[in-house]
Formats: C-alpha cells, sequence, structure tokens
C-alpha cells in the first residue's frame, strides 16, 4: 500500500491493513469530486461493514451495511 499513488483505493487500502481508523477512512470518503462522492461513501459503509464481520460483529456490520444500501450507490 505505502507505493501506491495517493487515490482512493490507497485510502481503502490503508483502512484494510489497519493504518487508517475507521472514523478517518469515512471521513475521507466524503472528501474529494463531488460526482464520486455518493459512490465513495457507499464503498467506504461497505468495507467497513466487512471488517467488522471480520471482527465478529454482526450487529456493526449488519448496521453499516444497512447504510451502504441506503445510498442507493449499490
Amino acid at each position: 500500500v505505502d507505493g501506491w499513488t495517493a487515490s482512493w483505493t490507497k485510502s481503502i487500502g490503508r483502512y484494510l491493513v489497519g493504518e487508517l481508523a475507521e472514523s478517518n477512512f469515512l471521513e475521507v470518503a466524503t472528501q474529494g469530486a463531488t460526482a464520486s462522492l455518493g459512490q465513495r461513501h457507499c464503498e467506504a459503509l461497505y468495507f467497513a461493514g466487512v471488517v467488522h464481520l471480520l471482527n465478529d460483529d454482526p450487529t456493526g456490520a449488519r448496521a453499516l451495511f444497512e447504510q451502504c444500501v441506503g445510498t442507493n450507490r449499490w
């Protein structure tokens, strides 16, 4: 991840390997080009949900997945 060019994809990678806290990751998803903000927000919620599942937190995961679906960007 360190060698990747700064981008939304790098932010996802940094979050998944634990270099970026969830709150910071969700905040980064709201920054940048307006046209892609909704899609990035949905993706951030999805990936955060996956991490909650991996951390044996199905309740937290469900809440994040429901928020992702609620964006209507999936």
